[in-house]
């Protein structure tokens, strides 16, 4: 299984309709978990072999959550991301930055922690978030953070 997969962002909403953004609107310090986690069928090392990039594009602007939001690429032993969590890629993007159509880089995933589950938290920090859409999706280490952009 390949880890890039651009049909298979971090991020997902069922509907209707579905669609891969997904609300980031949230109590503050609640993480919200995004609606596709990524399961490789056993223990691994998500960030082993070629580097991954994690990029998120702003749908909805980002309100409330005066200190921004805090975005954690994070492996676990469980779907929802709470069991013997640990995070391998993290960036806290203030609310002023967080408007529509807005792009940027978590960074790259980082090696070293095998776990069953790869996905994404996202923490409104240290207000309640009121709006807010988001897509996460995973990018060769060489892409800027508008490449595929419109494609997901």
């Amino acid at each position: 299984m390949s880890l890039i997969d651009y049909s298979d962002e971090l991020t997902y909403t069922v509907g209707p309709p579905a669609t891969s953004k997904q609300s980031i609107v949230g109590a503050f310090g609640t993480a919200i978990v995004g609606g596709r986690v990524k399961d490789g069928g056993g223990a691994k090392d998500w960030g082993a072999g070629e580097l991954i990039k994690v990029l998120i594009r702003v749908v909805t602007a980002v309100a409330g959550a005066s200190g921004g939001v805090q975005f954690d690429v994070v492996g676990a032993d469980n779907a929802l991301l709470t069991t013997n969590p640990v995070v391998l890629a993290t960036r806290t993007i203030p609310t002023a930055s967080l408007l529509i159509n807005t792009l940027f880089s978590i960074g790259v995933i980082g090696a070293g922690s095998k776990k069953r589950f790869l996905g994404v938290k996202a923490t409104p920090l240290p207000s309640n978030s009121t709006t807010g859409e988001v897509i996460v999706w995973l990018a060769p280490p060489d892409s800027a953070p508008q490449d595929a952009a419109n494609a997901v």
